[in-house]
């Protein structure tokens, strides 16, 4: 997760442009002016190299636009005056040379060369090597060393330490990062800036940080105790290895990995000679990799606050780059036999070499990483997340550092110290721009990071009531997730205020990270006796939470719905699952992709679930009875073939059959002589269709196709389908007979009679219609809804409620149309809000007068022609006109 940036400085056009508004600027030139003559002078005595090179910067650049030129030139900073001979000058140089051919440099002891630093008058024998991973610290000539004094001599109170590039560790930001970190009482290393000349070269100025030994951990106010890590030789080696295959997709061995790493430490030698030093060394090793292998939790092994500190402070300030595994340090207390980090190189690289030659602003650095939004980036750190103890201490500590509070008492704490290390730094980075500001953007957002607006869910899972003889209370069962990354406890379930059940400390739920799914853990509620929790109470539940560590108890509300329900997963997946092989009337061709119904007369007693990619077909004289509510459910097409004589019958003798559904089939269907007697919908929980039988996504032809008793909502439904359909009947339906939605085709020569709802009902389709009889329904003859298109000629609608009905900017033509018996002839009207008004016009009919006791009723704004005259509106709302149909009145 990235923070925010530290801001590059302002460019040289707003730098003028400031300098000239502000009176103060010009005094501060001439008094860098004065100062520039008088380092010309002083310079010729004692400090001629600070001197020619001041001189170049005045040159090379504006002086007068240079913000902290003066600062820089008046510190004072260590000069360290490194001698290396010439020989051993040049194996330094091979290494360098080396670790640019390859990218990265390995080195180890052996690859110390003798050397002397002087420093305020003093000599001191020294050891020293190239230092640094990558080639960042071997660029230009400023390389980075490691140093190590001979005898009993200190470097400024160090037995060993580094200089380096201060750009390697982002300048000042590394300095402060290890003043925060004492300042939590976490071990820290001395870190300042310096200058330094080598072989009488001056090189500017370098970061000086502390290495790791015994004073080192005398500075930090403890018992001397072994310094542990990870060895990491192996990582480096392996990125050697595998650098000209970078970017290929190839796979490293993983000998330099975090798990296959050895626990090393620092000085094995010492530590192998003293004895007092070596058992404790064994135990902090031990423990360590106890904890890499899983066998030891977090809390057991390391000093959880200090631990909890170091990740909080690395955070706020995004000093990532010092968690990682490899980068990591510990030191063994002996007295609470726990290991403590040691904060370390938290920051990489900023900006690159050209930038102090440059002229420009220095690019911004990047903070980075919030563990607390990503506890996998690393093995070793997930493992220690994982651990509650830790994790919660983690949050309590990262809580308070976010705080501004926190930060301006750091500021006030080291703001002397501060000012000269950046006064150091401006001697060779005059550009250079320290930002307080973006720490306390960081700790804006770890603080909002801290608190996430939803963290769980929650829904109602299964109420289980005991039998009557049962002493045991009702129970609800709650589902229940996290779904971010800080792990919480649930603390129990309120409603309307009052906690129902209590949990404790017993319900953690673990962080989501990544990619993974939410884990659900499923928790009971237990209910009074004879409690029973109806809609608007499943409504009032509430959730009891914190976030681990979190002293704040929030509430989130219980879904009255439930997250998945078992029996509906298993519904579906059972009439999704092809079942051939249950059934033995068929015969399977997998060569020709073809499934045959043999002749016969079959009981199905279960679904029959065809497959995609078949053709499924039946000839000759088959009889299917679908009994104890069994279905078809097919997704090939239909081929099936009867005879007037001896049609194929699909059927239920017991009452029960769910009919046939053909589900995007991917071909075309055609039925010939089938007759559909006495079926009810397929229907399955959470999953059923309106028609006894239903064509669905195909196109389908039905010739002499017969639908009898369908106990449905539609005898047949056609969606999203072309179809053709010729010389059909349907007979005694108990609702409609044929439905179609989104479809369009034809339908001739058909007859329905006795209906218990509408004829023909179209929405959002086109019909065209020839030779039709309908005879005896409940509600409509023909109906067009929603946008459809219904052309016919030769019509005959007899003995029912409402002839032909045009709602909602469907259009409907009829040439030839004879009624009889009907209460209401014709209709047209808007319904739907989302539609328009609707249209109907009627031609060669001479009996829509006489053959209803209300031949029409028109609201305003649709339109109703016949023969070629245009009626005039008759019922103002379409409530007038259902009111006139069912109760005998034309109109109010």
């Amino acid at each position: 997760m990235k923070l925010k940036q530290a801001p590059s400085g302002p460019g040289i056009a707003e730098r003028l442009s400031g300098w000239l508004g502000r009176r103060r600027r010009l005094a501060r030139a001439g008094l860098q002016l004065a100062l520039l003559g008088l380092a010309f002078g002083a310079g010729m005595l004692a400090y001629r190299q600070q001197l020619h090179r001041w001189v170049r910067s005045v040159l090379e650049a504006n002086v007068l636009l240079v913000p902290h030129w003066v600062e820089g030139m008046l510190s004072r900073p260590p000069q360290l005056l490194i001698d290396i001979d010439y020989e051993n000058y040049l194996i330094l140089e091979q290494q360098r040379q080396e670790a640019l051919r390859q990218g990265f440099l390995v080195v180890g002891a052996e690859d110390f060369v003798p050397a002397e630093v002087r420093l305020d008058g003093q000599t001191i024998p020294v050891k020293i090597r190239l230092k640094g991973d990558h080639i960042d610290h071997l660029e230009g000539d400023r390389w980075s060393f490691r140093i190590q004094t001979r005898g009993d001599a200190t470097l400024l109170g160090m037995k060993q330490l580094s200089l380096h590039h201060p750009r390697t560790r982002s300048y000042a930001y590394e300095w402060l990062y290890q003043r925060a970190l004492a300042r939590e009482d976490v071990v820290a290393l001395r870190y300042r800036f310096v200058e330094v000349t080598v072989n009488g070269r001056h090189l500017g100025v370098y970061a000086l940080e502390e290495h790791f030994e015994k004073r080192l951990v005398e500075h930090n106010r403890r018992r001397e105790g072994p310094i542990l890590r990870f060895d990491e030789s192996l990582f480096w080696q392996e990125q050697v290895a595998n650098a000209p295959f970078e970017g290929q997709g190839r796979q490293w061995n993983g000998d330099g990995s975090y798990f296959a790493s050895a626990v090393d430490g620092f000085q094995t030698g010492a530590l192998a000679a003293d004895p007092a030093l070596a058992e404790p060394y064994a135990l902090a090793a031990g423990l360590l990799d106890g904890f890499r292998r899983g066998e030891l939790p977090a809390s057991q092994v390391f000093d959880v606050e200090r631990t909890a500190r170091f990740f909080a402070v690395s955070d706020l300030m995004g000093a990532e780059h010092g968690t990682r595994w490899h980068n990591l340090r510990f030191y063994f207390n002996p007295v609470t036999s726990r290991l403590e980090p040691i904060g370390f190189d938290g920051f990489e690289t900023s900006g690159w070499t050209g930038w102090q030659d440059s002229g420009l602003p220095f690019p911004a650095t990047t903070l980075s990483g919030v563990h607390l939004l990503d506890a996998e980036a690393w093995g070793h750190n997930a493992r220690l997340f994982a651990d509650p103890a830790l994790f919660a201490a983690y949050y309590r500590a990262l809580e308070r550092v976010s705080q501004d509070a926190w930060l301006d008492a750091l500021f006030a704490e080291v703001e002397p110290e501060l000012e000269d290390a950046l006064a150091v730094l401006y001697r060779d980075f005059p550009y250079y721009r320290f930002s307080k500001d973006l720490l306390y953007q960081n700790a804006a957002f770890v603080r909002a990071a801290l608190h996430p607006q939803a963290p769980l869910r929650a829904f109602v899972g299964s109420l289980e009531t005991p039998g009557p003889t049962s002493t045991s209370a009702p129970s609800l069962t709650l589902e229940v997730g996290n779904i971010q990354n800080i792990p919480l406890r649930v603390l129990g379930v309120s409603r309307a205020g009052t906690r129902l059940t209590e949990y404790g400390e017993s319900v953690l739920l673990a962080g989501r990270h990544g990619t993974a799914a939410v884990d659900y853990r499923r928790l009971s509620l237990p209910l009074a006796a004879g409690e029973r929790l109806d809609p608007a109470a499943l409504a009032e539940l509430r959730v009891d939470y914190a976030l681990l560590g979190s002293r704040e108890i929030a509430q989130l509300p219980v879904s009255p719905l439930p997250r998945e329900d078992a029996a509906l997963l298993a519904a579906a997946r059972s009439r999704s699952e092809p079942n051939l092989a249950d059934f033995d009337l068929l015969v399977v061709d997998e060569a020709e992709h073809r499934i045959d119904i043999q002749p016969g007369s079959w009981r199905l007693e279960r679904s029959l679930v065809l497959p995609a990619g078949y053709r499924v077909t039946a000839q000759g004289r088959v009889v299917l009875d679908l009994v104890n509510g069994a279905a078809i459910v097919s997704r090939s097409p239909l081929r099936f073939e009867g005879s007037p004589e001896a049609p194929i019958r699909i059927e239920s003798s017991d009452g029960t059959g769910q009919g046939l559904a053909v589900i995007e089939p991917g071909a075309p269907s055609t039925l010939s002589d089938v007759v559909f007697h006495n079926l009810a919908p397929p229907e399955q929980p959470g999953w059923a269709l309106t028609g006894a039988v239903t064509f669905y996504g195909a196109s389908v032809t039905l010739n002499r196709v017969r639908f009898e008793q369908a106990r449905a909502e539609d005898a047949l439904n056609l969606v999203r389908i072309d179809f053709d359909l010729r010389g059909c009947s349907f007979s005694d339906s108990a609702s409609d007979a044929l439905d179609i939605d989104f479809g369009q085709g034809s339908l001739v020569d058909s007859r329905f009679v006795r209906l218990g709802n509408d004829a023909i009902d179209i929405s959002g389709s086109q019909l065209r219609l020839s030779g039709i009889d309908i005879d005896g329904f409940g509600d409509k003859g023909l109906s067009a809804g929603e946008d459809s298109r219904m052309e016919g000629e030769d019509l005959r609608i007899a003995d029912g409620e409402i002839g032909v009905a045009s709602k909602d900017r469907s259009v409907v033509r009829l040439k030839g149309l004879e009624l009889e018996g009907l209460h209401l002839g014709l209709t047209a009207f808007q319904k739907k809000p989302e539609f328009g008004p609707a249209s109907l016009a009627v031609e060669g009919s001479s009996s829509v007068a006489g053959g209803a006791a209300v031949p029409w009723l028109l609201e305003a704004g649709s339109s109703l022609s016949l023969e070629g005259q245009a009626q005039r509106p008759n019922a103002e709302a379409l409530e007038s006109i259902f009111y006139g149909v069912k109760y005998g009145k034309a109109s109010r």
